[in-house]
């Protein structure tokens, strides 16, 4: 904006109650500001690549765009402070984000443990660090995921998968006992698990309420009955696609149904409502510009 001369000291002269959110790979400041950056440049860069994947596995960056994503609903976040301040105290900001500061904002628990143990935290896979057994597991036809988030929900867990001895075994008595033995009890789970399909499992652990999920495909987040009872699953009407799936929106207030009543434009469709409309062309100034190929 500032190579443009249109930068917030420019933008503040001429209204000072104005927000302007700048969202960049590595910020305002700093000695990268200019640096150029991606999604998967974020995620390396600020630690989340290094805790994803397998143990004793390559690094991997995460399905979807983390990098880009967080930095958006953290740009929606600082806006939204932004407009309450200028409410009380009548004055603008410079909002300034970047995507290298919010991947390091979601570090979350491993920054916690690297200041308490010292330790570089690596990649689990999908099991949790300090809590056991929270991870995916394989029954005998395909994948699920489940947590034991306390001893009540481990009790529960034992006796709904038909193995009571594991709440007496010596190595897995607290949780701390089952982290310090995880590689032990991942391997007694998984040959349990695998005689028999994911419904059975999913079935005994949903009756005994402890917290569990298939690992679902795309195709099956498109056909699951909640999603589409909180009408997240959307057929949009397009003009040159036919059958379109869009995500709806998980904002949501109580009693509305949450679904919008547009749908996003085609490539140019409003620019003559644009111009009309809001700046106030008028059709001869509209002809003008489309004999140039300027619009």
């Amino acid at each position: 904006m500032d190579r443009f001369k249109i930068g917030y000291q420019r933008l503040k002269a001429v209204n000072p109650k104005i927000i302007l959110c700048s969202i960049s790979g590595f910020g305002q400041t700093g000695p990268m500001t200019s640096a150029p950056a991606y999604d998967i440049v974020a995620q390396a860069l600020g630690g989340t690549m290094s805790i994803t994947g397998n143990a004793g596995g390559e690094p991997v960056r995460c399905g979807v765009s983390v990098g880009d994503l967080s930095a958006a609903l953290y740009g929606v976040i600082a806006i939204i402070a932004a407009l309450r301040i200028r409410d009380r105290d009548g004055i603008g900001n410079h909002v300034d984000i970047a995507m290298l500061d919010c991947q390091v904002a979601m570090l979350e628990d491993a920054l916690a443990r690297y200041s308490v143990s010292g330790k570089i935290p690596g990649r689990l896979g999908t099991r949790h660090p300090s809590i056991t057994p929270f991870q995916q597991f394989r029954a005998a036809d395909d994948y699920f995921v489940m947590g034991a988030g306390n001893e009540a929900i481990w009790i529960r867990f034992c006796d709904a998968i038909a193995m009571p001895e594991l709440k007496s075994d010596p190595r897995f008595l607290t949780n701390a006992d089952r982290t310090a033995n995880h590689y032990e009890l991942e391997k007694i789970l998984a040959g349990h698990f695998a005689t028999k399909p994911r419904t059975h499992w999913l079935g005994l652990l949903t009756e005994a309420s402890v917290p569990c999920a298939p690992i679902s495909n795309v195709e099956e987040v498109t056909r699951d009955p909640h999603l589409a009872a909180r009408n997240m699953i959307l057929h949009a009407e397009h003009p040159e696609f036919d059958g379109l799936i869009v995500p709806g929106s998980p904002l949501k207030a109580a009693g509305d149904n949450g679904i919008p009543a547009t749908r996003a434009p085609l490539l140019s469709e409003g620019t003559d409502e644009v111009l009309t409309d809001i700046l106030g062309y008028d059709s001869f100034r509209l002809s003008e510009l489309r004999r140039r190929s300027i619009i």
